[in-house]
């Protein structure tokens, strides 16, 4: 470590030697997780360090803690999440695939992204005290007047919310890696909502694991050209979080907590630049008392700041009321579940979202009768 540029931190002493014995300069802190002292800086002054950390929550959190220890002292820092990690995973599980070689480790810790510790929490944004000459109706018709800029044509601006909503197990997940890959790919989705361009695509899921979401993304691209698959595959990007990824939490006083989960978020999303951004399911990432509307305004006014400040779109993946959650039997009950009101929680989040789709199971003779057999 003394005599290295370069250093390597990873979490436990296996995991050092295995990057050791290929020739890779790595070392790690005694007692795992948790245990690192602030005077091991001292040996890694004007180093470049990358940690790779292990692909679950107290792996992230021991990352974090290093990060910020080496951060005053080190030449750089960059924390690498190996892609295609499995759950509890860890570098020695990732170099047993053959397609993980020593050459394609160096290449990612060439390009990680610095990690720098965020930034103090921004002040609250009072816009009602802007200054409102700007805003006068005379500034409006003087003003050249711009096209709107949709992200599905005629249904979704960019920089709105969205949400796709359904009882478990209707399928909200197929239906929304599906619609990802044809924005990612610059597709219409299920040939009736055009895609004005491609778009990087981020899917955020807090339910399945790295393998679901491989087979699921395999199964949306099977029917797309080579040109299609190649595009659509550099442009989304699907992260399995399961574990502690609340964005916001629940306060006193009907307050709401920005954790630092979400400034995370924001320092990924300035180095992918997403034009899309699926958070599954809204609720792992939203840990607040769904039914306060007064809560639930607040939390979509802080994704909506994030949105229009990336000009991006945020689409939620939720479930609606036990109620509408039952296979429709008749046009009645079926108009039910695919209003508005069928969305579980305070009427806030219909409110605030510019862009819905409910999927509503049916009974198998309604089905017939709706649809046809042939469907």
């Amino acid at each position: 470590v003394v005599n290295s540029a370069v250093v390597i931190v990873v979490d436990g002493e296996n995991k050092a030697n295995a990057l050791i014995a290929q020739g890779i300069c790595a070392t790690c802190n005694p007692g795992g997780a948790g245990k690192w002292r602030a005077d091991y800086a001292q040996y890694f002054h004007d180093k470049e360090i990358v940690i790779l950390p292990d692909n679950d929550a107290p792996g992230f959190a021991h990352a974090q803690q290093v990060a910020e220890s080496l951060f005053s002292v080190a030449k750089s820092v960059k924390i690498l999440v190996l892609p295609g990690l499995l759950e509890k995973g860890d570098i020695i599980e990732w170099l047993k695939q053959p397609q993980n070689t020593i050459v394609h480790l160096k290449s990612l810790m060439q390009s990680a992204t610095p990690w720098s510790p965020p930034s103090e929490t921004p002040h609250e944004k009072r816009r009602s005290n802007a200054d409102w000459a700007h805003f006068q109706g005379t500034a409006y018709l003087k003003a050249p007047l711009q096209p709107y800029n949709f992200l599905l044509q005629n249904a979704l601006l960019k920089g709105e919310l969205g949400v796709i909503a359904g009882p478990p197990g209707a399928g909200k997940g197929l239906f929304a890696i599906q619609m990802a890959v044809s924005m990612a790919a610059g597709l219409s989705v299920f040939d009736w909502l055009q895609v004005s361009t491609p778009s990087r695509v981020v899917y955020l899921s807090a339910e399945d694991g790295w393998q679901v979401l491989q087979h699921r993304l395999i199964s949306a691209l099977a029917k797309l050209s080579e040109e299609q698959k190649r595009k659509a595959a550099e442009n989304i990007y699907l992260v399995p979080v399961r574990g502690n990824v609340h964005l916001i939490e629940d306060g006193s006083n009907s307050n709401i907590i920005v954790t630092e989960n979400l400034r995370n978020l924001r320092e990924q999303m300035v180095a992918i630049r997403p034009g899309i951004v699926f958070l599954d399911t809204f609720s792992r990432f939203i840990c607040i008392e769904e039914n306060s509307n007064a809560v639930m305004t607040r939390a979509c006014g802080i994704i909506e700041e994030i949105a229009e400040e990336f000009s991006c779109n945020f689409i939620f993946l939720h479930h609606v009321n036990k109620a509408s959650g039952e296979f429709s039997s008749n046009e009645k009950t079926l108009a039910a579940a695919l209003s508005q009101s069928a969305l579980r929680g305070a009427s806030a989040l219909p409110g605030a979202v510019r862009f819905a789709a409910v999927l509503a199971p049916l009974q198998k003779t309604f089905a017939a009768r709706l649809l046809g057999n042939a469907h």
